[in-house]
C-alpha cells in the first residue's frame, strides 16, 4: 500500500480493511491530506507490533489530517486498550461522534479509560 502525498478535496468516507500495516504504511495513511473526510475506518491487524507506532497516528487524532472526521473506527488492533487511552487524550475525541473499537483486544482497563471519558456520553 503506497499511498504517501494522496490529497483529495471531497472524499468522505474511507474505509481500509487489512491485517497487515505495518507503520510505514499506518504513517502514509494518518498523513493524507483529506479534509472533507467525515468517515474514517481503519484496521490496523496484526502487523502493529511496536506500540512506538501509535506516534503514527497523531496527524488523525489531532484532527490535523481529517479536520471534519465525525466517525473513527481503529479496528482489528492487538493494543486496543493502549488506543483507548491515546485516544480520550486526544482532540479528537471531542469532535467524534462515533467510535469503533471493534475486533481488537479491548479488556476492563480499556473499558475503564473509555467509561471514564467524560466525551464518551457524546457518542452515538
Amino acid at each position: 500500500l503506497e499511498c504517501h502525498n494522496l490529497q483529495h478535496d471531497h472524499l468522505k468516507t474511507l474505509i481500509i480493511e487489512t491485517a497487515d500495516l505495518n507503520n510505514q504504511n499506518l504513517a502514509q495513511i494518518c498523513n493524507l491530506k483529506l479534509p472533507a473526510l467525515e468517515y474514517f475506518e481503519l484496521w490496523l491487524g496484526r502487523q502493529l507490533y511496536d506500540t512506538t507506532s501509535f506516534d503514527s497516528l497523531t496527524p488523525v487524532l489531532s484532527a490535523k489530517s481529517f479536520p471534519n472526521l465525525s466517525y473513527l473506527g481503529l479496528r482489528s488492533s492487538e493494543f486496543t486498550d493502549l488506543l483507548a487511552e491515546t485516544i480520550t487524550e486526544s482532540s479528537i475525541i471531542k469532535q467524534l461522534t462515533g467510535l469503533d473499537l471493534s475486533m481488537g483486544n479491548l479488556t476492563d482497563y480499556g473499558a475503564k479509560i473509555l467509561l471514564n471519558c467524560p466525551e464518551i456520553n457524546q457518542l452515538h
